[in-house]
């Protein structure tokens, strides 16, 4: 987790302003990195969740709906989100 938060900071620092003598080139290796730090998040998540499912069944059940709906309210809203700017 620590890798995946490090390297997610470090790129978001960086287009905020901090650090502007390296230009965002440089920061080619984030993305790789942002993507194995989260297949390894999840990938151990689903394994820690699977020793304990029967215990947490109601409130995985209760935040994998309210995911979808926060998905669906996202995409609803997204053709909305260019007329602002």
């Amino acid at each position: 987790m620590a890798v995946l938060v490090g390297a997610s900071w470090m790129l978001d620092l960086r287009l905020l302003g901090f650090n502007r003598r390296i230009p965002l080139s440089a920061y080619r290796w984030v993305f790789p990195t942002i993507g194995i730090g989260l297949f390894v998040n999840v990938i151990t998540g689903v394994m820690l969740f699977m020793k304990r499912a029967s215990t947490w069944g109601t409130a995985m059940a209760i935040s994998s709906i309210a995911a979808w709906l926060a998905v669906l309210y996202a995409g609803r809203m997204l053709p909305f989100l260019g007329r602002s700017f």
